[in-house]
């Protein structure tokens, strides 16, 4: 998943890369997608807005120094259901963000959250 999703490869590109069959890396991409729903759904996330950050950028993430604009990833300063800038993996306090540009509220919300592992 990381490979086509991420990287911004092809299925062909990574059937290659790995040594497998292009069915194969079909296949388990539609079976990663399946798994990453169910767990983004218990944790109250859609998969649209999990996969959504590679496609935010103009250029491939691994080659990008830009950030996405507030408006694009729906940022607003208040958080939702209980989930916070402070609490996401690509925050960086003070009041920073890996994938947001501009000044972020530790408070905030974002399409692009992932909660910290524990």
């Amino acid at each position: 998943m990381l490979l086509c999703y991420v990287e911004g490869r092809t299925q062909d590109e990574t059937a290659r890369q790995l040594g497998w069959k292009a069915r194969t890396v079909k296949a388990r991409l539609a079976r990663g997608r399946d798994l990453l729903r169910r767990r983004l759904t218990q944790r109250g996330l859609d998969l649209s807005a999990a996969l959504a950050g590679p496609f935010l950028f103009k250029s491939r993430p691994a080659d990008a120094q830009q950030k996405a604009p507030k408006q694009q990833v729906q940022y607003q300063e208040t958080p939702k259901k209980g989930q916070d800038c402070e609490k996401c993996l690509q925050f960086t306090p003070p009041d920073g963000c890996k994938l947001v540009g501009g000044k972020i509220n530790p408070k905030g919300w974002c399409l692009l959250f992932a909660l910290k592992p524990k």
